[in-house]
C-alpha cells in the first residue's frame, strides 16, 4: 500500500494546489478503502469518501474534528500521529484493531502549494486475518460480551424488580387506601413492562450469532413493508403523539431509509459509541430511560448482513437522523 498511498498523496497534492480542475472528493470516491484528507493545524476533516464516512459512522464528518466524531479511545482519535506527520514531513503507518477487524493506518503529509505541511491524507486498509486468529479473536469478542451482558443484565432487572417487590410487598401486608392501591397496582404494571422489554432485547441478543453465517435473502416490496410497519407504530404510539413520516430514496445503487426525531440529540463527541454492544450514552434528560444498549447495535448488524450500513446525524438537544442505505436490486 505504501506506493498506491504515496501515489494517491501526490495526485491529492495536485489538486489541492488546484493545478488542474479536479475536486479531491471525486479522487477520494474512486477508492474502496476509508480515505479523509485531515487540516493538520486542527485536524479538521476537509473532506472524506464514503468509505470511511461509514467507518466513523458520521457522513457529516467533513468541518468536523478528527477528534470531535470519534471516542477518546478510538485509534484514528490520537491526535499525536497526525501532528507528527505534520511537523516531520514523514508518512506514518501502523497496524491498529477496530471491532475485532486488523487494518493498516496510514498518515501521509499532503504540501498543497508550499512546503509546509497543511493537510494529511489518512486511510484504511483491512487486513485479512488467518481462521486461527479470526477464531480467537471471536471467541474473545464473545467471552467479552457474555461478562458485559450478565452485569449490564443485572443492573437494568434489579432497578424494576425492586419497585415491583417493594410495592408487592404493601399490597400484601394490607391497611393501604383505594388510592394508594391504584398507584401500587400502576407502578408495578410499569415496571412489568419494563421487565418484559428487557427480556425481549436479552432475547435478541442470544440471536445475534445467527447473523454470523449466510442468510436466505429475496426480493421483497421495500415501500410496501415500511409503509405497514410505520401504520403498525402508529397504532402502538398514538398516545405519545409521534409523527411518523415514510420516505424512500435512493442515494446511488442504495435505497435510502430515514428516521428522524426532534428528541435529546447526541453530542458529537458520543457519535463513535452509539453502534457499539452493549453502549448506553447517559445524560440527565434520558437517565430515567432503561435499556441494554443494543438497539442501534442490531440495526448495525442486521445492516451489513444485507450489505448495507448506517449513517447517523445528531446534535444534542436538536434530534437525530439515522440513515438505513440497503443495496437495491432494482434500479
Amino acid at each position: 500500500m505504501d506506493r498506491r498511498s504515496e501515489a494517491l498523496a501526490q495526485l491529492l497534492e495536485t489538486a489541492l494546489s488546484e493545478r488542474f480542475a479536479m475536486p479531491v472528493i471525486e479522487v477520494l470516491q474512486a477508492l474502496p478503502i476509508p480515505l479523509a484528507v485531515i487540516e493538520a493545524r486542527e485536524l479538521r476533516l476537509l473532506t472524506l469518501n464514503d468509505a470511511m464516512a461509514t467507518f466513523v459512522h458520521r457522513p457529516d464528518a467533513a468541518g468536523l474534528t478528527i477528534t470531535a466524531i470519534l471516542p477518546p479511545s478510538h485509534p484514528l482519535s490520537d491526535p499525536r500521529p497526525y501532528r507528527k506527520v505534520a511537523q516531520s514531513g514523514d508518512p506514518f503507518t501502523e497496524t491498529i484493531v477496530v471491532d475485532s477487524q486488523a487494518w493498516t493506518w496510514f498518515i501521509r503529509p499532503l504540501k498543497g502549494d508550499g512546503p509546509a505541511v497543511d493537510h494529511c491524507l489518512t486511510g484504511l486498509v483491512a487486513q485479512p486475518a488467518a481462521p486461527l486468529d479470526l477464531d480467537v479473536a471471536r471467541l474473545r469478542d464473545m467471552n467479552a460480551a457474555k461478562t458485559e451482558f450478565l452485569n449490564l443484565a443485572a443492573h437494568e432487572l434489579r432497578t424494576p424488580l425492586s419497585v415491583i417487590i417493594g410495592y408487592g410487598s404493601l399490597l400484601a401486608q394490607g391497611g393501604l387506601n383505594d388510592e394508594q392501591d391504584k398507584l401500587a397496582g400502576t407502578r408495578i404494571y410499569e415496571k412489568g413492562r419494563q421487565l418484559s422489554r428487557l427480556i425481549t432485547d436479552m432475547s435478541l441478543v442470544g440471536r445475534l450469532d445467527e447473523l454470523t453465517g449466510a442468510i436466505v435473502t429475496e426480493r421483497i416490496d421495500l415501500v410496501e413493508l415500511v409503509e405497514r410497519i410505520v401504520k403498525d407504530q402508529q397504532r402502538r404510539f398514538a398516545d405519545l403523539a409521534i409523527d411518523l413520516d415514510l420516505q424512500v430514496s435512493r442515494a446511488g445503487a442504495d435505497v435510502v431509509l430515514s428516521v428522524m426525531d426532534d428528541g435529546f440529540g447526541i453530542d458529537p463527541r458520543h457519535h463513535g459509541q452509539l453502534f457499539k454492544r452493549f453502549a448506553r450514552i447517559e445524560t440527565e434528560q434520558n437517565s430515567h430511560l432503561v435499556g441494554l444498549g443494543i438497539g442501534l447495535y442490531l440495526v448495525q448488524e442486521v445492516a451489513h448482513a444485507h450489505g448495507g450500513r448506517v449513517m447517523v446525524n445528531s446534535e444534542a438537544g436538536v434530534g437525530s437522523e439515522f440513515r438505513l442505505l440497503l443495496p437495491s436490486s432494482d434500479l
